[in-house]
């Protein structure tokens, strides 16, 4: 709401925040308040890290898939002789350091 006051907005409640009819209203309004309450305090906090997390690793794969798709199909089309085995090797080792905070 900071932002918005910052922006020279309003803030505006759907009328249908509160209303635990829809999933997206029940999950935010009853689950993730029983899962803090009854489970962990820090669960929302915990939720939202493993989402960026998650952002992350996906957008690193997608680059590396890229790159490995440039060097063996650059014409989109699989290369019969692409060495598989130790460009999963190669992979393994440039993705310690990231799936390393996974730990």
């Amino acid at each position: 709401m900071h932002w918005l006051r910052q922006q020279g907005q309003d803030w505006v409640e759907d009328s249908t925040n509160q209303e635990s009819e829809y999933s997206r209203n029940w999950l935010r309004n009853e689950l993730l308040p029983a899962v803090e309450e009854r489970l962990n305090a820090q669960a929302v906090r915990h939720i939202d890290q493993a989402g960026r997390r998650i952002r992350q690793a996906d957008a690193y794969l997608e680059e590396v898939a890229e790159e490995w798709l440039q060097k063996h199909a650059p014409d989109g089309k699989a290369d019969a002789g692409a060495p598989a085995a130790s460009s999963l090797k190669i992979f393994s080792a440039e993705a310690a350091p990231f799936m390393a905070m996974w730990k």
